[in-house]
């Protein structure tokens, strides 16, 4: 099954993606700006793991619009209306795993990630996961061992690994590892939302809006989990973004801080040193000289 017949189809049933009945589909998908296009926006009676490798798109997710960037994983679930459209002039590079639910619920049976699990599935979007470097290497290896067992022997046994470290990466997400209380998923999953939407459309009321909790409650929760204030979450972003365009480019410094969401060029200074210890033009310099020649 190809996104080729995706993109005609409503809600696709797992029965139209695995006619045979196997345990997974799993399949790498290359999209272009040109050429392939997009894939449609459409929903299913099945889970689906997203991995992304390389390439960046837009991802229209249950009315919303985010995006799917290298090392992210995603999370699926039935009836999530989504679609994918590369960004003009590049592409998106990612491995879909898709499932049925009765092989969802024997191996969250199997694993004990009966709470978990049920917070991933009743969260008011799909789970959206930023990978450590180690876990993106672990799961673009699974990833593509899954594709790779597909087209030989489609099994359980098979699919177990990938799903397993999967599992596993979500469920490290939800340990802070330092002792903090651990995050509520709706808190990660804003988190992760956040970090995938351009930065023009990134403000405190889509940031509450996306929460789907109030203003106080989000204050309050970031402050707990993360010790910063929404302003400063989102600074820090908008300040990423910002550095590595910095770093990767010769756009100009007040082009990049506007793009990043800053309108006052003497604001955008002050919160990048407060971060990164130098000015915007001192961390250019220093990251083109430790680039290898």
């Amino acid at each position: 099954m190809h996104y080729n017949d995706i993109m005609e189809i409503e809600r696709l049933r797992y029965a139209n993606v695995s006619p045979a009945g196997d345990s997974f589909h799993a399949v790498r998908a290359v999209f272009r700006s040109t050429g392939q296009s997009e894939v449609r926006e459409h929903c299913h009676d099945f889970l689906e793991w997203i991995v992304v490798l390389e390439g960046e798109a837009r991802h229209y997710l249950n009315g919303r619009e985010t995006m799917l960037r290298p090392g992210q994983l995603v999370l699926i679930r039935p009836d999530d209306r989504h679609g994918i459209q590369p960004m003009p002039g590049g592409m998106i590079d990612f491995v879909n795993v898709a499932f049925p639910m009765e092989v969802w619920d024997d191996f969250v049976r199997a694993t004990g990630l009966q709470e978990a699990a049920g917070e991933w599935m009743s969260a008011p979007s799909a789970v959206y996961l930023e990978l450590t470097p180690h876990q993106r290497q672990t799961m673009t290896m699974e990833a593509m061992a899954a594709v790779r067992s597909y087209h030989n022997k489609p099994t359980r046994l098979a699919f177990s690994q990938f799903w397993r470290a999967a599992a596993g990466a979500l469920a490290e997400h939800g340990d802070s590892g330092d002792g903090s209380p651990e995050q509520p998923l709706w808190l990660r999953n804003t988190q992760a939302w956040a970090q995938s939407i351009d930065t023009e459309e990134l403000s405190l009321d889509t940031l509450v809006e996306a929460s789907g909790v109030s203003f106080g409650h989000l204050s309050r929760s970031l402050k707990t989990h993360t010790g910063l204030t929404p302003t400063e979450f989102i600074n820090g972003i908008r300040v990423k973004r910002a550095a590595y365009e910095l770093a990767t480019t010769d756009r100009d410094v007040t082009a990049i801080a506007f793009d990043c969401g800053f309108e006052n060029l003497s604001y955008f200074y002050r919160r990048f040193r407060e971060i990164h210890g130098k000015t915007p033009r001192r961390y250019r310099e220093e990251a083109k000289l430790s680039l290898p020649w």
